[in-house]
This record gives structure tokens, C-alpha cells and sequence, in this order.
């Protein structure tokens, strides 16, 4: 039971970070998850959490990173997209109007939530073989062209 909550949990979560993608008459249309849905969820089943997942006995999960993510670091709030300032990180930021956006910190977050700075996250993206292409100035920090 606490695993198909822990499967919607997640789908909602990322529908919420990355948007959903809707072909209707012969364009794209973006539907996000509002954050009242995802706290309402969070809220009624507070057992889940992104930092436990299900494992196997003995099973370790390394780390791994996930999304680009921009940090405030007046307000310590954190900004998420596919890449940095695409569609859906402008519109997360636009939840946030009190944080400086233009003078935030560019990296990216891994499996747990744990914002990464981009030298950081190259150093895990490297371990785990999640670099797919180069790009180019590359070489001391990851880039999500480097991912994806």
C-alpha cells in the first residue's frame, strides 16, 4: 500500500517540477501541477518522503543527479527545471517573488532533493557514467546538455 502511494507521490512530484505535455489540435500545451496539490499530498501521507525510498536489504542507491536547479542565496529557495531558466524553472520562479533569481546559483539537485553546485554535481555525474555528450566548457562543471 505505501508503495503505490510512494509511486503517485513521485508522478505527481514530477509532473509538478517538469510539467505535463498535452497534444491537442495539432499543438503543445502545459498543464503544471499546482503546489496546493502536491502539499495536500505531501500532507496526507507524511510517512512518504523523497530521501526514503524503497530498497532491498543491504541495497545502497548511489547518488545521482537529477534536474537543473538554480538556489537563492538570500532566501536559501530552490528553482527547478529540465535546464536552467527554461519554460517551467520561470514559472517555479515566479512562486517566488521575493528571490533574486539573477544572482542565484546555477547547479542541480540530486535524487534526494539536495541542491548540488555544478562542479559538485559533475563529480557525481562522472561516478554514476550519467555524461552522454560533451559540450564544451565542461570540463569542472556539468552542464544538463551534458545529461540529457
Amino acid at each position: 500500500m505505501a508503495e503505490q502511494f510512494l509511486i503517485a507521490f513521485l508522478g505527481i512530484l514530477a509532473l509538478f517540477f517538469l510539467g505535463a505535455f498535452v497534444l491537442t489540435t495539432n499543438k503543445l500545451e502545459t498543464y503544471r501541477v499546482e503546489a496546493t496539490t502536491f502539499l495536500a499530498l505531501k500532507n496526507r501521507y507524511p510517512e512518504l518522503s523523497l530521501s526514503r525510498a524503497p530498497l532491498k536489504d543491504g541495497e545502497i542507491v548511489p547518488q545521482r543527479v537529477v534536474c537543473a536547479a538554480n538556489r537563492c542565496e538570500e532566501t536559501g529557495k530552490i528553482i527547478l527545471g529540465a535546464r536552467h531558466f527554461d519554460p517551467f524553472m520561470r514559472a517555479h520562479a515566479k512562486l517566488y517573488p521575493d528571490s533574486n533569481w539573477i544572482k542565484s546559483t546555477q547547479g542541480f539537485i540530486d535524487q534526494k532533493g539536495n541542491f548540488l553546485t555544478r562542479a559538485e554535481a559533475l563529480t557525481i555525474a562522472l561516478k554514476e557514467a550519467q555524461i552522454i555528450r560533451r559540450c564544451g566548457g565542461d570540463e569542472t562543471r556539468l552542464f544538463s546538455e551534458n545529461l540529457y
